[in-house]
């Protein structure tokens, strides 16, 4: 797979340098990733690029983020297992905007997978 296959035109070279140093300066804190989310969605909708794509995957985030509130009292099974789901949807949005290439993710899962074989299941931060 190659960049040529992400849509880039969401957002100008200088909304993603700003937003690749908030990614940089996130600590993993939830309300952070809420901060950045907010952040992709402002450019997008100044820039009018957004489309049903960016729509769809910007509604999955809010579903997740709902979900995640407590009083809907969700099994811990289901509410241990919304992070990683944002987590991969928030990192589709990322691409699909032009934030994260298709490149940038392959060498992410690729580390991810090493650590979890070298860790037999837990990777180690």
């Amino acid at each position: 797979m190659n960049d040529e296959l992400v849509k880039k035109d969401y957002l100008i070279d200088t909304q993603i340098e700003a937003i690749r140093e908030e990614i940089d300066r996130i600590e993993g804190a939830p309300n952070e990733y809420a901060k950045l989310l907010s952040m992709v969605d402002h450019y997008v909708r100044v820039n009018e690029t957004a489309d049903e794509k960016y729509l769809m995957l910007f509604q999955s985030l809010a579903n997740f983020e709902r979900l995640s509130q407590d009083q809907l009292a969700l099994d811990m099974p289901i509410v241990t297992t919304l992070p990683l789901l944002s987590g991969i949807c928030l990192f589709d949005l990322l691409i699909l905007v032009g934030v994260i290439t298709v490149e940038e993710m392959g060498k992410a899962q690729d580390a991810y997978l090493s650590a979890y074989q070298r860790n037999k299941g837990t990777p180690q931060a």
